[in-house]
């Protein structure tokens, strides 16, 4: 992360160790850019008004080194043509201060499970329920379990942010891509047919409708 507040830095990093995500921090642009040649870390938040050298100019840099770095602008320039510059620069989402962290971090998932969909030895758990990215392997107290590709992708992104709210639009851009021009509803339909298969055996979670604002993955204790 490339930020010159060191109060943002402390907020980010408080939701990232929650997440179990290392969170490497550099105050300027020369930093940043060091820590990134050194590091070679699996994502990049960046903010772009810095010390020695900008945003802009990192993220041509980084995006020119590694295309396929998932990239997030944090920062206070919330202009239109400014979204639209540091999407052309390369950044892969621009999200605007002040920022919800519970967002932020539903944001940062996505990029990564984008970027690393199914990497090898990559186990998720939450409840009973274990997921297998690498074979694609769903299993719950041990019983295996036969999901569609798309319910189970979309199960696995429930689990990444297991007890965070998740919007409708945040879900399609997880799951279906930010290309998807689909019916936004195709999300519900997904959610009820994994709530029916969860229900057939001891999952250990439900998938709770919050009223206005999406879903959310609780363990049942």
């Amino acid at each position: 992360m490339v930020e010159d507040d060191a109060h943002i830095c402390e907020l980010v990093s408080l939701y990232t160790t929650k997440a179990k995500l290392a969170l490497i921090t550099a105050a300027d642009g020369e930093a940043g850019l060091a820590a990134y040649y050194d590091e070679e870390p699996d994502l990049v938040l960046l903010d772009i008004m810095l010390p020695e050298r900008s945003g802009w100019e990192l993220c041509r840099e980084m995006r020119k080194d590694n295309p396929l770095l998932p990239i997030l602008m944090l920062t206070g320039r919330g202009e239109a043509e400014d979204i639209v510059r540091g999407l052309e620069t390369g950044a892969d989402d621009y999200v605007v201060k002040p920022f919800d962290p519970n967002e932020l971090m539903a944001r940062i998932q996505a990029l990564l499970r984008r970027a690393h969909p199914f990497s090898t030895g990559n186990l998720l758990s939450s409840g009973r329920l274990q997921v297998d990215m690498q074979n694609r392997e769903l299993t719950a107290a041990g019983e295996k379990l036969l999901f569609p590709p798309r319910e189970l992708e979309l199960l696995a992104f429930f689990m990444q942010c297991s007890g965070q709210t998740l919007t409708r639009e945040q879900l399609l851009d997880a799951v279906w891509g930010r290309d998807f021009d689909g019916d936004p509803r195709t999300v519900d339909v997904h959610v009820k047919r994994i709530r029916r298969r969860l229900d057939t055996v001891e999952s250990g979670v439900q998938l709770v409708t919050v009223r206005q604002a999406g879903y959310r993955l609780e363990e049942i204790i």
